[in-house]
């Protein structure tokens, strides 16, 4: 709408023009196009110019349009310039003749003048291309239009030339446009080989091939000039069945043979004429198979697993898959190196499916089973008590692993006469206490767990403890004191027996070992003291007080054996006399002792006929009044002196008898 209204307002503005000026053809843009382009707009450019005022093609008049007094447009289409001419431009007023032409060029179509297939180009060496190409509107450019140039050459827009180093070897295919002023494109697909020393890439060892099964390789050169234009086995030959395909290399066919390794040499011409050979081996292989265990073996919670899965046969490499079957928590496996890798973390049986693929294509079922048993724990060996001297019994026991078991003493000490055997601590102990170790089990597939366990062995009750009783005890006497337990003991026992004493003070009551506190031991197993004991009664009359008791690692029996027996008041007991000489006579020495701490009187006899009485009372009174007199007890030495008027010679003898508050004594005798 905006531009038919320009029109009309231009065809009002040159109406009221003067008719008067002659039109005048300067120039024309543009002043050249290419045959074959694209439609475009002509700008002729003059001067008086009206609205009457058209543009002549080759002299006749085409659409125009008035853009001023001096400027005309003209849309050319593309069918005006198909062919290569030159076009007269000239303009005219319906009242006035043409104005002088102007040529409009227009020029051969772009047209590539390069081969497709370019010289190659030398790796990493320099490389310069130019692509010629005629016709067309200068200035020309250049660009890719599909696929790259050679990894290292590029292409300048600018010449059209392919420059720089190449650096990887191969065949490349690429396309490149050329487009000219005038809009006018061209392109062309071109090929580049980046050549090195012409080589076969292939061996020396050829994919293996599987005995009865379809086998396909291609053998490959590089370098050279592409491409390859024969092949061919010089010497040697391939195994029975296979073919190469002399045109494109590929080795083809069944392998029928046995299996084993073939030896050949392969020859590549290129397409210059050179030639290069290689020896090569071809290994014909049994068909593929899968070598593993049916099972993984003995596994528990915990357990580290690598398990390898080994294929034999097949062609080339070999990759794995997990067909069927979920893995174990805790393992990963591995479709490169087929591992099964990783610690078990949950008891169960798991079967897996899996598949190798060799790389031919064949492939080759296996099965896996893998059996987890619960982590290996041993049962929780609980304090356990148990009686010294009883038969001990108890049974270990474990859950989880492989079975069976078997169980060892690893830390600590089992009580003295207790062993570990046949998955039993059993034996007789022989020592009270406590005994703290640990216990390991292990089971059928190694693993192994500790546990700890405590044996508190205890005593057993302590035996009632007997006494042969005490009768009537005589002062100055040695009584064995007999002691029998009613049942045998399964350790050492100390017998402890106290010696108490009712009555005066008297250092000579006190047992054969010494002191009034005696300890004698029994044996274990037996019912009465290794060693005997007795008591000395001493020369004092009162109550003697026996106290007993059994004592086992610090423990004491609960009742104490008491027993009392009384040391009688009798008359004094004379031990001994002795007679000596004085100046004016002689004295005897009378050594006694009085139960009840006192006597009377002294009888002397002499010759048994002279009798002397004499009193001692007060003087043996004074002396146990006295405390040295403790020291003895009752006992006590008699002087008396006897002053002698005559013939001592005369006297044979004396008789002495000394008397308490009981009685007398039994008299006793010396001689002159």
């Amino acid at each position: 709408m905006l531009h038919r209204l320009c029109r009309l307002l231009q065809c009002c503005v040159f109406a009221s023009l003067s008719h008067g000026a002659e039109p005048v053809l300067r120039a024309l843009q543009p002043a050249a196009v290419t045959a074959g382009g694209p439609a475009f707009t002509l700008v002729v450019n003059g001067q008086g110019f009206t609205a009457t005022t058209r543009i002549l093609l080759d002299g006749t008049a085409f659409p125009t349009q008035i853009q001023s007094d001096t400027r005309l447009e003209a849309d050319i289409p593309a069918t005006r310039i198909a062919r290569a001419a030159a076009i007269s431009i000239a303009v005219t007023r319906t009242d006035k003749k043409a104005t002088e032409a102007l040529t409009l060029a227009v020029n051969p179509p772009l047209a590539w003048i390069v081969e497709p297939n370019l010289p190659s180009a030398p790796h990493t060496q320099f490389y310069a291309q130019a692509l010629a190409i005629s016709g067309g509107t200068p200035p020309v450019r250049f660009a890719l239009a599909s696929g790259a140039a050679p990894p290292g050459l590029h292409l300048d827009g600018y010449n059209g030339t392919i420059v720089g180093y190449a650096s990887v070897q191969g065949m490349y295919d690429f396309s490149v446009k050329a487009m000219d002023s005038a809009g006018a494109t061209a392109s062309l697909r071109l090929q580049l080989a980046v050549t090195g020393e012409f080589r076969i890439l292939t061996g020396p060892a050829l994919p293996a091939a599987v005995a009865g099964q379809t086998y396909s390789a291609q053998a490959v050169a590089e370098g050279g000039t592409p491409p390859v234009a024969e092949w061919k086995i010089i010497a040697g030959a391939l195994p029975r069945g296979l073919v190469l395909d002399e045109k494109t290399g590929r080795i083809s066919g069944v392998a029928n043979s046995a299996p084993g390794m073939a030896q050949l040499t392969l020859r590549a011409r290129d397409s210059a004429g050179k030639t290069v050979a290689r020896s090569m081996t071809l290994d014909v292989r049994v068909p593929l198979s899968v070598a593993l265990p049916d099972s993984a073996g003995d596994l528990a919670e915990g357990d580290a697993v690598d398990i390898r899965l080994s294929a034999t046969g097949g062609a080339g490499e070999y990759s794995w898959t997990l067909a069927a079957g979920d893995l174990p928590p805790g393992i990963e496996f591995d479709s490169v190196t087929g591992r099964l890798r990783g610690t078990l973390t949950q008891a169960g049986t798991y079967r897996l499916s899996l598949r190798v693929r060799d790389a031919g294509g064949a492939e080759a079922p296996a099965t896996v089973a893998l059996h987890v048993a619960a982590r290996l724990r041993m049962t929780e060996v609980a304090r356990t008590e148990t009686v010294m001297g009883a038969a001990l019994s108890l049974p270990l026991a474990a859950t989880g692993g492989a079975p069976p078991y078997t169980f060892r003493l690893a830390e600590g000490a089992l009580p003295e006469g207790v062993a570990l055997t046949a998955g039993r601590i059993e034996g007789v102990p022989r020592r009270e206490g406590e005994s703290v170790f640990t216990i390991e089990v292990r089971d059928r597939a190694g693993h192994s767990t500790l546990a700890e366990a405590r044996l508190l062995v205890l005593l057993p009750p302590l035996p009632a403890l007997e006494m042969t009783p005490l009768s009537g005890l005589s002062p100055a006497r040695q009584t064995k004191l007999e002691f029998l337990l009613d049942h045998s003991h399964p350790a050492d026992l100390a017998l402890i027996v106290q010696l108490g004493f009712d009555g005066p003070s008297d250092p000579a009551i006190l047992f054969s070992t010494g002191g009034r506190l005696a300890r004698v031991v029994i044996p274990a197993g037996q019912l009465a003291p290794a060693a005997p004991l007795s008591l000395q009664t001493g020369t004092t009359a009162g109550t003697i007080q026996i106290e007993a008791s059994l004592v086992s690692a610090g423990r004491t029996a609960q009742s104490v054996l008491r027993q009392s027996a009384v040391v009688a008041p009798t008359p004094p007991q004379i031990r001994a006399i002795k007679l000596q000489k004085t100046g004016d006579g002689f004295e005897v020495l009378v050594s006694a002792y009085s139960p009840t701490r006192e006597f009377e009187t002294a009888k002397f006899v002499f010759d048994d006929s002279i009798q002397i009485n004499l009193p001692i009372g007060e003087l043996t009174g004074r002396w146990f009044a006295d405390a040295q007199s403790t020291a003895f007890g009752t006992a006590l030495t008699y002087r008396q002196t006897f002053t002698v008027r005559g013939d001592l010679s005369r006297l044979r003898g004396v008789s002495v008898s000394l008397t308490n508050g009981v009685g007398a004594s039994v008299p006793a005798s010396a001689a002159f």
